[in-house]
């Protein structure tokens, strides 16, 4: 069986996260390309081990808070605007 049911549903229930997560990944390669770095030295810059930095760039990793904040920092965008209740 190829499993690509299984997948479509995988995708379909997880279709909002994996939107930011493809848009973190393309933000990744443009600055990249855009400082001509390789992905050795962008992993140094942003504290980032070089094989996890592989699996973000493949837009599918479900990524953690300090990685987020990590990738805003060195890329100088920010993902997320949090909004308190009593503001």
């Amino acid at each position: 069986p190829s499993g690509w049911l299984e997948d479509a549903d995988w995708r379909r229930d997880n279709n909002e996260w994996l939107k930011v997560s493809q848009k973190i990944a393309f933000d990744i390669l443009r600055h990249i390309r855009e400082y001509n770095l390789s992905k050795y030295e962008f992993s140094l810059q942003s504290n980032i081990d070089e094989d996890y930095l592989d699996k973000i760039i493949k837009g599918k990793e479900n990524l953690t808070m300090e990685t987020i904040v990590k990738l805003e920092n060195i890329l100088c965008i920010e993902y997320f605007k949090f909004r308190f209740r009593n503001e």
